[in-house]
């Protein structure tokens, strides 16, 4: 069994060596320090609030009749177990965060009023993807039983780079929604990205006619059956480079090759040499 799900199919996507550093050898860098709270920390309480909100399972026409108590105690509470014992001595930057909280929530269910009529189905629900020899635990979300009885896999994302182009092009690089379609036994209506941000929220992805606001970034295809085939045999050809310690870097992603993890390769370092950016020693 593979532990860490999506997380770890994630990294091998986007960099074999970042996957290695992160899974096999547990190496973190350390968080940078800013304003507030750290990102990580930040996108914790978001999700959390969301399930809050979700977890009674509502209609679209339910989930927008929510109280704005209701928002502003799911804010509260996803903050104060992040903040845990540090709420009290921090109640100035606790009482700014619940306030962007809200604001974002607002933001989001404004962005929900644009849906075409759904029932939410389930929220963080936790499943196993079977791809070959390898079991991988993964927790989807949010599913919605849309209008025309098929199911909207969503995931939130509160980071900038969030996209669904992601999803497609000559090798997989967002492991997270394709992993989550590939073992759903409904029928497939929306594959959806949910990015939650401080200007609003907006959705990319998947998706017929207005089951979403806004454009879709590839519609959704006819040979459905066909892209989760691609999306099966791409994830397996991850898992399978993963489970062989492959720690590749690709001429195109050496990004990830720098910053916290540069000297475990020295790419960046031989890549500032040939820019003449570096002196060599």
């Amino acid at each position: 069994i593979l532990p860490g799900g999506t997380g770890m199919l994630n990294r091998q996507a986007r960099c074999p060596l970042l996957a290695f550093c992160r899974d096999r050898l547990a190496a973190r860098p350390l968080e940078p320090l800013g304003f507030g709270l750290p990102s990580r920390l930040r996108g914790i309480a978001v999700h959390r609030a969301l399930e809050a909100l979700l977890e009674p399972l509502p209609t679209r026409a339910e989930l927008l009749g929510v109280e704005d108590g209701k928002v502003q105690q799911a804010a509260n509470r996803s903050l104060a177990t992040v903040f845990a014992r540090t709420r009290r001595p921090l109640r100035a930057l606790f009482d700014l965060e619940s306030e962007q909280l809200k604001a974002l929530l607002d933001g989001w269910l404004a962005a929900e009023r644009e849906r075409s009529p759904f029932e939410v189905l389930a929220v963080e629900q936790q499943r196993e993807v079977r791809l070959r020899d390898w079991t991988l635990r993964v927790r989807i979300d949010r599913l919605d039983r849309l209008a025309d009885g098929t199911v909207a896999i969503v995931d939130y994302k509160t980071g900038q780079r969030a996209s669904s182009a992601d999803w497609f092009g000559p090798r997989l690089r967002d492991t997270q929604v394709p992993l989550y379609a590939i073992q759903t036994p409904e029928q497939i209506g929306a594959a959806v990205i949910a990015r939650v941000r401080a200007n609003g929220t907006s959705y990319s992805g998947l998706w017929l006619d207005a089951a979403f606001p806004g454009r879709a970034t590839r519609p959704l295809a006819a040979d459905l059956a066909e892209q989760l085939k691609l999306w099966r045999s791409e994830l397996e050809l991850l898992a399978s480079e993963f489970a062989a310690g492959d720690t590749r870097v690709f001429a195109t992603q050496t990004e990830e090759a720098g910053g916290a993890y540069a000297p475990l390769t020295r790419i960046a370092e031989l890549e500032a040499l040939a820019r003449g950016a570096l002196e060599p020693w």
